[in-house]
């Protein structure tokens, strides 16, 4: 297997790239300037470009992110995140309808339209985890005592 050492070693097989965006787009503080140079080869040559990302907010969130960052808006038509794939399937009620958020608070804009189906923890359907609490985000041990309670439950 030859190793990739450049987008445009792949450039003329595909239609379509996914990208993932931090890491590869961005460092959380700037954008990287040959990606930005990758996507823009993309762009002019008709290419389809979808970023993912697992931040649990919803896409529009990570857009605002990305053009106060400087990025262009005419790349981000196609932004999916973790976030958004777990608001579909909670809108569907995939898992049951009544949830507790496992996670810091910063992390529950994307829970807007439901957040009437949150709950504690005895009563829940399912959890979902957007991460870990900011006061115990080293403590594994106490998530492993937390959530005792869920697994005694079911």
């Amino acid at each position: 297997m030859k190793e990739l050492n450049q987008l445009s070693n792949i450039f003329d097989n595909y239609d379509t790239f996914v990208i993932d965006l931090w890491g590869v787009v961005h460092n959380g503080m700037a954008l990287n300037p040959k990606a930005i140079e990758a996507i823009k080869n993309l762009k002019n040559n008709s290419k389809k470009i979808v970023f993912l990302s697992n931040a649990p907010r919803p896409s529009s969130k990570v857009i605002d992110f990305l053009l106060k960052m400087n990025m262009d808006r005419k790349y981000l038509s196609n932004v999916m995140t973790s976030g958004e794939a777990a608001m579909h399937a909670i809108n569907k009620k995939q898992f049951g309808k009544s949830f507790y958020h496992l996670g810091p608070p910063r992390d529950t804009s994307i829970f807007e339209k439901v957040k009437d189906n949150i709950t504690d923890l005895k009563n829940c359907d399912f959890i979902i985890c957007t991460g870990l609490f900011d006061e115990h985000d080293n403590d594994l041990e106490y998530y492993k005592n937390f959530l005792k309670e869920y697994v005694s439950k079911n």
